[in-house]
């Protein structure tokens, strides 16, 4: 899996929209810890 999106004071940055905007989708953004997520 490819390391997370990096939030810059909690925006993507300009390479992230770039991005966006040339593939359509950002990918991945880290919502939960994998400890969390095994909680669940």
């Amino acid at each position: 899996m490819p390391a997370s999106v990096p939030l810059s004071n909690g925006q993507l940055t300009h390479q992230a929209v770039s991005d966006y905007w040339e593939n359509g989708f950002v990918f991945p953004i880290t919502v939960f810890s994998e400890a969390e997520t095994a909680t669940s």
